[in-house]
């Protein structure tokens, strides 16, 4: 892939395909929940420093259904 290809990017697919903000958080917890390390593997592809990784899959970890 490219460079290029990033956090920002995979968001504006996530948009114009028409998901939410709430439909995004949704997808980050389901993949957290059944595929945790290559969840973590994909936001570090994504160029989301360790920090930033951490926190988004505490946060996905934290997040009840619904």
């Amino acid at each position: 892939m490219n460079n290029d290809f990033g956090k920002k990017q995979w968001s504006a697919l996530f948009t114009e395909l028409g998901l939410s903000e709430a439909e995004m958080r949704r997808w980050h917890q389901l993949f957290e929940r059944h595929h945790p390390q290559d969840h973590g593997r994909f936001l570090s592809w994504l160029g989301l420093n360790n920090n930033e990784v951490q926190a988004l899959r505490r946060t996905c970890a934290e997040q009840t259904d619904g």
